[in-house]
């Protein structure tokens, strides 16, 4: 990512602050610290119960952002942010470790006029901000998240690029599960050629939400695979999310292990429908209430429903604005990433259901899938 990212969304942070009477602030979140600093440390290698805090970014108004870490096993920061390494992680210094950043952070906001002061307070660990309230009674700590979730939002075209990678790798997920799944094989033998040839294509681990279940546990909406062993003409619901360089991305499909029924064939039609509407909705200044309440309308006139959010926004975070749910009045905006993810379900039999992540456009959704959406 560009290094210039920095020293555009920085002071675009400290303007919206400054008009909340916020002269400086502290960023402690794994998306923050990404957003804001570069600073991405692995999702399966980078916390411990231990050692809650991976890191945190001191801003000040007029000044260069200053960056706190744990450990470097990380992509580079930006080259604008300079950043101390506090402590190198090791079993002996573990436990000490939020301490440490606590008394470095705290010695710079000790240097601080009394006033307001940017917090993440719902994204840290408590006693991290219960010390650092401690060590500076001179300051008020303020919560910015609703701040920090507005301007993420709208994704520049670095973040976009990312998260079409992050969709690629899902992308490959699916097309595995369509080539392996069969009678006889467990649902967690398919999920583990899915994540077999996605690590292999990435040439890493790669962390990842999924769900992927089978017969009657697809009315269900959600699972994760089981030894449960498929049988022919159920129906496979396989959503897969893998987090790639910080970012989100996420593909859904339902297959049939074989061909389809008439009923099952109506059923998939109408949710292709429901999505194909949703997407041509997603342009600027609609809100995102009416893309939830297209969608429903679309399905509902084939006969079906579901019970959760029509979608909902991804980048740094696999759920974030805009939601996609009923009344949501949030306007789209151009830019914006959405999964958008329709269902129908029978209870006790089967269910179904396809997602697509798309980026807001003058002219309705553009996917960032190559995907097609197969039944069978």
């Amino acid at each position: 990512m560009a290094c210039s990212v920095a020293r555009e969304r920085i002071p675009r942070l400290m303007a919206e602050l400054s008009a909340g009477g916020m002269a400086a602030a502290v960023l402690c979140s794994r998306p923050s610290l990404r957003y804001y600093t570069g600073f991405a440390p692995p999702l399966v290698s980078s916390f411990s119960v231990q050692s809650p805090v991976l890191g945190a970014c001191l801003l000040r108004r007029d000044e260069a952002p200053l960056l706190f870490l744990a450990l470097e096993l990380s992509e580079t920061p930006f080259e604008e942010v300079p950043h101390e390494l506090v402590v190198q992680y090791s079993l002996a210094v573990e436990e000490t470790w939020p301490e440490r950043l606590c008394a470095r952070v705290g010695e710079q906001l000790q240097r601080l006029p009394a006033g307001k002061l940017g917090f993440e307070m719902r994204s840290c660990a408590a006693e991290f901000e219960r010390r650092l309230e401690a060590q500076c009674p001179h300051l008020q700590f303020v919560p910015i998240e609703p701040v920090l979730a507005r301007l993420r939002a709208i994704k520049d075209e670095d973040e976009v690029a990312a998260i079409r990678e992050a969709v690629a790798l899902a992308d490959l997920g699916q097309e595995v599960i369509r080539g392996s799944a069969r009678p006889g094989l467990c649902e967690l033998e398919l999920f583990e050629a899915a994540r077999r040839a996605i690590d292999l294509r990435a040439g890493r681990r790669v962390a990842m939400i999924a769900d992927l279940i089978s017969g009657e546990r697809t009315a269900e909406s959600v699972g994760e695979p089981t030894t449960r062993q498929m049988a022919a003409g159920e129906l496979l619901i396989s959503d897969l999310g893998p987090h790639w360089l910080g970012y989100w991305g996420e593909t859904c499909n339902t297959l049939t292990l074989g061909a389809p029924n008439p009923a099952q064939h109506r059923a998939f039609e109408a949710l292709r429908d429901a999505l194909g509407e949703g997407l041509a909705h997603l342009r600027p200044g609609v809100q995102a209430g009416e893309v939830d309440e297209r969608m429903r309308k679309t399905l509902a006139a084939h006969g079906g429903s579901y019970f959760h959010h029509s979608g909902h926004g991804i980048g740094l975070l696999c759920h974030e604005s805009p939601t996609v749910v009923p009344g949501c009045e949030m306007p789209l905006a151009a830019g914006m990433v959405v999964a958008l993810e329709p269902g129908i379900y029978f209870p006790r039999h089967w269910g179904m259901r396809i997602k697509q992540v798309a980026v807001v456009t003058e002219h309705g959704g553009e996917p960032l899938s190559r995907f097609r959406h197969c039944l069978f």
